[in-house]
């Protein structure tokens, strides 16, 4: 069974169980009330004719021959007319009745001494409360008998009856229809939701809901709304990342293919014909250009299945010191290419894993100096800054990089100037390998380039020396 009908259903099913149960309850109340006052009433009147008799039946000499003559000359009218009654001796034989009617005789067997009883009495169309007393002469029981109609009471019962039964059925009809139009009210956000939700199902993240409330549906619906957005989000990272990896796994093949291509076809002409030393000279030389590029590849490839699956040890080290080494070390890589290049680097401590930090330096300067050209100049530099952290940059005044690139470089294989880059003998893994490098740092890299005017590389980390100048400074 749908929600829908769920609501609908037991709405009316409540409402009925407690409008009949209330209706039932109020009449019933009602008669009992109106059924108390008339028994109250034939008690009354018994009385009343009780102390008539006692009265009359002080001087008797023959009760069965003078009880007839004395109740035949009592007479009480009420409201309804003249009270019916009868009196019966002690087996419960009538002496006098002014009436037809006779109540049943077990009554007496219910009542003692000065007590008095009542039962209902019925006929074929009419109800009576049938009130019994004793009344006592000369050592002798009789039973006054008296009965009071109420008919009436049993009609307007029966009649509040029907009134209630077409009460309810026009209450359940309205309440049917407030009921249907208030379901459908509450139910059509959810609609809405379920239709939402098959529009996902289909590739559609943002389906429009237009729910303005502020109940609880409205926040169901703000909420899904957030949680479609954030969906959307997570399944355009998803496509973008299998787009990655397909790019990777394309350029890959790439990379691998060409050069196996060229090398297997040269190794086969030098193997198979003879040729001029300089020719042979050109394939082997060709041979060995692109075995070195193949090595690289299979080395920075290596260093990042490693990054992904090793924990490294993190130890403080002086930058200054550091930075020197590496100035040092790369120097004489651009002695004779006619690049300036120059270094400064301000002290500071920071915790790193100086083999993989060395390992970004050194990218970052290869490509500065790839990128550099005769006359142009390259800068590296280490500074600490207001933040707290220390920054390493390296600074070339080349070739830059176009804007719409930027946001690609770290990619796996990617290369801003493809033939220059495998000329110079890049695998385009190089920026991919320093991100991966400096996120295990819990570092940033930032990239500003103008297209012919020279790129800036810097690499944030946090400086340890900071921490303990601000923990000192506090101290005192």
């Amino acid at each position: 069974m749908k929600f829908f009908w769920k609501i609908f259903c037991s709405t009316i099913i409540i409402t009925a169980f407690t409008c009949s149960v209330g209706g039932y309850f109020l009449i019933h109340s009602q008669f009992q009330l109106s059924l108390d006052r008339e028994i109250a009433a034939a008690y009354a009147e018994n009385d009343i004719l009780g102390q008539i008799l006692d009265q009359e039946l002080k001087d008797l000499t023959s009760m069965k021959e003078e009880v007839p003559e004395i109740a035949d000359n009592i007479t009480v009218n009420v409201s309804g007319g003249t009270i019916a009654f009868t009196v019966s001796d002690e087996k419960g034989s009538a002496v006098y009745r002014n009436s037809d009617l006779s109540g049943s005789r077990d009554i007496y067997g219910k009542i003692g001494g000065d007590n008095k009883g009542y039962e209902i009495y019925k006929t074929q169309r009419k109800y009576y409360i049938h009130a019994v007393r004793p009344i006592y002469a000369r050592g002798e029981v009789m039973y006054l008998e008296s009965f009071r109609e109420i008919t009436y009471l049993f009609e307007a019962k029966r009649q509040q009856y029907t009134t209630f039964a077409v009460l309810m059925a026009v209450l359940f009809v309205g309440v049917g229809l407030v009921s249907f139009v208030v379901s459908s009210l509450l139910l059509s956000p959810l609609k809405k939701l379920s239709s939402a939700t098959k529009q996902m199902a289909d590739g559609s993240f943002r389906p429009k809901l237009n729910i303005a409330r502020s109940d609880e549906i409205g926040e169901l619906a703000s909420d899904f709304e957030q949680m479609s957005v954030k969906l959307e989000d997570m399944v355009n990272e998803l496509k973008e990342y299998s787009r990655r990896q397909q790019d990777f796994v394309d350029n890959f093949s790439h990379e691998l293919k060409t050069p196996l291509t060229s090398i297997i076809g040269y190794a086969d002409m030098i193997r198979s014909r003879e040729m001029e030393p300089e020719r042979r000279m050109a394939c082997a030389d060709y041979i060995y250009t692109e075995g070195k590029r193949l090595e690289t590849l299979s080395l920075k490839l290596m260093d990042l299945i490693v990054l992904e699956n090793q924990e490294f040890t993190f130890r403080p080290v002086h930058m200054r010191e550091f930075l020197g080494q590496i100035a040092n070390a790369f120097a004489p890589v651009v002695a004779d290419s006619g690049i300036l290049f120059s270094s400064k680097a301000r002290d500071g401590v920071v915790s790193l894993e100086p083999d993989l930090m060395k390992t970004v330096c050194m990218n970052l300067l290869d490509n500065a100096r790839k990128a550099a050209g005769r006359g142009d100049r390259i800068l590296f530099t280490g500074r600490r800054l207001p933040d707290g952290t220390y920054c390493i940059s390296v600074e070339d005044s080349g070739k830059g990089i176009p804007k719409g690139e930027l946001s690609k470089i770290t990619e796996a294989f990617y290369m801003v100037d493809k033939s220059r880059a495998r000329a110079q003998g890049g695998a385009g893994m190089g920026l991919a390998l320093c991100s991966r490098i400096v996120k295990l740092h819990r570092g940033r890299m930032k990239f500003v380039s103008r297209e012919g005017k020279g790129t800036r590389v810097s690499v944030c980390l946090r400086d340890d020396s900071a921490s303990r100048e601000d923990k000192e400074g506090r101290k005192k």
